[in-house]
């Protein structure tokens, strides 16, 4: 690495990992208590309640991911060329991200008698939940853009602890899954409240709309939006392919599926504090700045997982087969799901540069050589194996995944490694 290149990333560093302790540390302490509201769906609902709530959510997530018009990572690569109007921009985006999330919302109520799940009352029910996303996504974009998010670090723990109760005393009354979902609307709702009154005190920043904003938000947005899409549907089909084998199994995979997420809490951190950063780089033709920038992250990234596989392989069994044998189906699946999460780690920190350099059309490609390679892994694997099956084909495509993202990474930024 050129010194020119060390000296720009190291202020940036400095800058993005205050941002990324700030942002792992709050999501760390909101775990804490997401973990304890799971335990308290499973004490109380059983494998089978807890299988449906979580397919219920996942749905949810699903029609989130296509109702944010691919703006998740958009949206502050777009603020960094917007910083002079960032109250029209942020005005703006605002408008465009509930437009999306209302055109999915009655777009998914019309369809749901046609989708074959077993559940779909819940299913709409949780759908409540993506109307809180819009103005939590874009309450975020100037913590991001000044790196500030270390700023709301005590938010995720605040909100957690909220939800424990909400929960709590939400099965009290009703002993049912439509108690628990309704008990996290309420606490989503706070979130949306809190967030929104901090951002504004913070900057005092008035929104407002502007037609050459939506226009320039609408030209990027299709392919990002095709993106979000195909990622949210491929990382949640297997609660709609697992319907099939009953709540229980559900259960078991969901236990393990939310054991090995928390874990990306990490990458997303990095690369959350690094979008604007990077697209700084990438907006200024930084390309030697931003490739090192990117390793680094990377290493470290690999470090940090590889620390935490240990943790999980000597804890999680040991608790689980000590305390919770009948939850011992959830352990081989754990196996399987970390691998691939480890991928997905490395994966998130790949697309965010991807983002920051524009490629969001190449990005879409390889989302959907994902969803192909996940749909032949499920034709080969679910009938004989089951959720076993389904873990084996999440991890197959997050591994190709990967591969194809450092493809596209080494070919975008190969001038800059050869100068």
């Amino acid at each position: 690495m050129s010194e020119p290149a060390a000296a720009a990333t190291t202020g940036a560093d400095r800058s993005v990992w205050k941002n990324v302790l700030g942002i792992a540390l709050g999501n760390a302490a909101g775990e804490v208590f997401t973990v304890a509201v799971q335990a308290l769906v499973i004490a109380q609902l059983g494998a089978a309640g807890f299988g449906r709530f979580a397919q219920a959510q996942a749905f949810a997530e699903v029609a989130d991911g296509v109702g944010s018009f691919g703006l998740n990572q958009v949206g502050p690569v777009l603020a960094v060329a917007h910083r002079e109007r960032l109250g029209a921009f942020l005005g703006t985006l605002l408008a465009v991200r509930l437009t999306g999330v209302i055109l999915v919302f009655f777009g998914t109520w019309a369809l749901l008698p046609a989708l074959d799940i077993s559940e779909p009352g819940l299913a709409l029910l949780a759908m409540g939940l993506v109307f809180a996303t819009p103005f939590l996504a874009t309450a975020a974009v100037p913590l991001f853009l000044n790196q500030h998010n270390w700023r709301v670090a005590w938010i995720p723990a605040s909100i957690g602890a909220l939800q424990l109760g909400f929960v709590g005393i939400a099965l009290w009354l009703w002993t049912s899954v439509v108690a628990v979902i309704l008990a996290t609307l309420a606490a989503r709702a706070v979130h949306v409240a809190l967030l929104t009154a901090v951002v504004r005190r913070l900057y005092g920043i008035r929104l407002s709309l502007d037609r050459d904003v939506a226009k320039a938000i609408l030209r990027v947005s299709p392919k990002a939006a095709w993106l979000d899409s195909v990622v949210i549907l491929y990382t949640r089909a297997s609660y709609l392919v697992l319907d099939s084998l009953g709540p229980v199994v559900l259960g078991y995979y969901a236990l393990a599926d939310r054991i090995a997420t928390p874990f990306l809490r990490v990458s997303g951190a990095f690369s959350a504090a690094s979008l604007t950063v990077l697209a700084d780089f990438a907006t200024r033709g930084q390309r030697a700045e931003l490739t090192a920038f990117y390793l680094r992250n990377v290493r470290r990234l690999v470090v940090i997982l590889a620390g935490m596989g240990l943790l999980l392989a000597l804890v999680v069994p040991a608790i689980i087969l000590g305390f919770f044998p009948d939850w011992q189906p959830t352990l081989p699946i754990l196996g399987v799901l970390y691998v691939g999460v480890c991928f997905m780690a490395v994966n998130q920190v790949s697309s965010a540069t991807l983002n920051a350099l524009g490629r969001f059309g190449r990005v879409a490609v390889v989302a959907t050589v994902n969803l192909l390679v996940y749909g032949v892994g499920i034709a080969l694997w679910f009938e004989r194996h089951g959720a076993m099956g389904a873990a084996y084909a999440t991890t197959l495509m997050e591994g190709c995944n990967c591969l194809m993202q450092m493809g596209l990474l080494y070919a975008s930024l190969k001038p800059a490694r050869a100068g």
